[in-house]
Formats: C-alpha cells, sequence, structure tokens
C-alpha cells in the first residue's frame, strides 16, 4: 500500500513539475541546474533503497542532462550522505 502512494505521489510531483516549467521565467544558472538535478538523483537513489522502487527512466533522464558530473560513491560515502551533499 504504502508503495502505491509513494509511486502516485511521484506521477503527480511529476506532473506539476512538468506544468511549472512554462511559467518559469527566468533561465536557472547552469551550476544551480546540476546542482538541482544532482540533488534529485541522489533523493531517487535514497527512495530506491528504502522503497524498493525503481526510477530508471528518471535516472536516464538526469544523467544525459549531467554529462560531466560523477554521480559514483565512493566507499567512504552513503547515498544518503551524497544526497546532503547536493
Amino acid at each position: 500500500m504504502l508503495n502505491e502512494i509513494d509511486k502516485d505521489l511521484t506521477q503527480i510531483l511529476m506532473q506539476a513539475d512538468k506544468k511549472c516549467h512554462q511559467y518559469r521565467d527566468y533561465p536557472w544558472s547552469p551550476t544551480l541546474r546540476d546542482a538541482h538535478l544532482v540533488h534529485q538523483y541522489w533523493t531517487l537513489q535514497l527512495s530506491k533503497i528504502q522503497k524498493e522502487l525503481s526510477y530508471e527512466e528518471a535516472y536516464e533522464k538526469i544523467c544525459l542532462k549531467l554529462k560531466n558530473v560523477d554521480l559514483q560513491i565512493k566507499p567512504q560515502e552513503t547515498v544518503n550522505s551524497k544526497q546532503w551533499q547536493a
């Protein structure tokens, strides 16, 4: 049941995000855009671990936009620490 709620909420938020993009008047700087995408990536990774869901399509879209960003985890790091760093 919780997985269904999470899945529904994710869909709702993604649809709302698409609608909000239409009304943004100010472009983001490349640095801010990348920081947002990195945070989004690690938030999805954490959700994947906690809720055992797959977001492969979302990962692919983010990785295509983040060509020069290293998203690898070092042995001493955790997904949670990467999310907080982003």
